[in-house]
Order: structure tokens, then C-alpha cells, then sequence
């Protein structure tokens, strides 16, 4: 566990100059302590979750868990947003669901409303992982009798960082494989959820529970946590199709009164039927 940072005096804060650590602050509100924060997670979970027991988490000594777990979220939607693969198994489902629009309209612009459809999804996702991590951790009570909700909500996202740390470098470094390997990314990810989170809460509620106490606890925020990493790209996929849905619903009724406006020019456009007086 790293020291606390021993306060620095306003004439040698105003002297000294901005650093990788200032840089990390302003970026993503971050700084080393929360290198150390996500490294004492994966090496003793307990110290970390002893530390989200006290006000200050220990007197400065770790970075906030929803604050490193909504950073890195944000990197890996930043990553996704300006390098996302042609291949993902979302890129696939999208181009279907636009195929079957088009049917319904061949004039429908498919690459658009594809490209469209993965912007809007990432958009809405972080959005809906904080909606249902957030809802997660207000329900699971598996922290020890009398635990506050501010306190369950902190023990709850300190508990997902390490498998949120492993996933975003594996949606990182496989984000360029082909279709056909992304069923076994998507298997490995689940694992990778399940696995480091359960052990992660079995490792960190030491001391607070007996061993088959804590082993029922890990297994079902592990379980549990699997399933939100399912909600969460669902319902992004779901809004953004919605989303998409009433921007084509416009575009097709543009194209209809387009359609009418031209079928109401071509009738006035034609000669009148000559008639012979009797």
C-alpha cells in the first residue's frame, strides 16, 4: 500500500510544474494513486475494501472505485468510438437489421444508417452500464450486516475494476480479429467477468466473512455481474436502434411526400382531355 501524500505548502505547489500526473487528473480525473488503487485490487483486494469503509478511503491513500471504474469505461468507449472493428459481432447485427430495412425501402442509404447505429450505440452505452452497475450495487447486500448504501456502492465498483481493467485491454488488443474468433472473445470475456470478480469479492470480504460465507457472496456477485455485462451492451443496442428507428421512420416519410409531391406534378403536367361539342 503507498504512503499518503504528505501535504505540500501553497509556495512550493505554486513553484513546482505540471506533470504526467497533472495531465492524467485533467484528462480522465486521475492520477498515479489510482495506478496503485487498481494494483492493490489485483494484489490485496481487502486494503482496498477496508479503505472504501472509511471516509476519505483512507486518507487519500486510493482513487475513489467509481471514479477509476467510470474512467475506465470511458477509455474503452473512446477506444471503441474512433478504432471500432468492421468485423464485431454488433457491426454484423446492425448491417441486418439494415438489409431488412432496405428491403422495405431501397432507397435507404445502408452504410449510413449502419454507421449511424454504431455511433448512437456507443454513445448510449456508458450510459447504460452506469445505469445498471449503479442499480447492481444499490441491491447487493453481501458486505457485511449494517453496511451503508454509500459504502455498498463503493465496495460494489471496487470489486469489478480488476475484470474491468482485463477487459478493456482485451477489447483493446482483439478489436481487429476476424468474425469468426468473436464468439470466443465474447466466451472469454464472460469468464473473465465472472471469474476476477468473484474472486476479487472473495479475496476482499476477509475478515468480514467466514469462508462459506464469502464463497456464496463471490459466486453471486459474480453471476450477477456476468448478467449486467449482458444488460448493459443489450440495452445500449436497443436505444440506439430505437434511436436509429425514428430517424429512418423520418427519412421514410420524406421520401413518401416526395413520392406524392411527384406523382400530384406528373398529373397536372397532362393535357386535358379534349371534348367535341355536340
Amino acid at each position: 500500500m503507498t504512503e499518503p501524500k504528505q501535504p505540500v505548502s501553497k509556495e512550493k505547489a505554486a513553484e513546482r510544474q505540471p506533470d504526467l500526473d497533472d495531465m492524467l487528473e485533467d484528462v480522465f480525473g486521475l492520477n498515479i494513486r489510482a495506478a496503485n488503487t487498481v494494483w492493490d485490487l489485483f494484489r490485496s483486494p481487502a486494503k482496498v475494501f477496508a479503505a472504501a469503509r472509511t471516509p476519505g478511503w483512507m486518507n487519500g491513500t486510493y482513487t475513489p472505485s467509481f471514479r477509476v471504474y467510470f474512467s475506465l469505461i470511458a477509455i474503452l468507449f473512446l477506444f471503441k468510438f474512433f478504432w471500432a472493428s468492421e468485423n464485431t459481432m454488433m457491426q454484423v447485427a446492425f448491417e441486418t437489421t439494415a438489409q431488412q430495412l432496405r428491403e422495405v425501402e431501397p432507397r435507404l442509404n445502408v452504410n449510413a444508417m449502419v454507421d449511424d447505429m454504431m455511433e448512437k450505440n456507443w454513445l448510449v452505452y456508458p450510459f447504460a452500464v452506469g445505469f445498471w452497475c449503479t442499480l447492481t450495487a444499490l441491491l447487493m447486500r453481501i458486505w457485511g450486516k449494517g453496511t451503508p448504501t454509500i459504502t455498498r456502492i463503493r465496495l460494489f465498483f471496487a470489486a469489478i475494476i480488476p475484470s474491468t481493467t482485463l477487459l478493456t485491454v482485451l477489447m483493446i488488443t482483439t478489436a481487429k480479429l476476424p468474425f469468426s474468433l468473436m464468439m470466443a472473445v465474447a466466451g472469454l470475456s464472460m469468464l473473465v467477468t465472472f471469474g476476477f470478480d468473484a474472486l476479487t469479492t472473495w479475496r476482499g470480504l476477509k475478515g468480514v466473512h467466514k469462508k462459506g460465507a464469502r464463497l456464496w457472496r463471490a459466486l453471486l456477485l459474480g453471476f450477477v455481474t456476468s448478467c449486467v455485462g449482458i444488460l448493459g451492451p443489450t440495452t445500449a443496442s436497443m436505444a440506439a436502434g430505437f434511436w436509429v428507428g425514428q430517424d429512418v421512420g423520418r427519412a421514410l416519410n420524406e421520401l413518401h411526400e416526395q413520392d406524392a409531391a411527384a406523382a400530384t406534378a406528373e398529373r397536372s403536367d397532362e393535357p386535358a382531355l379534349e371534348t367535341n361539342p355536340e
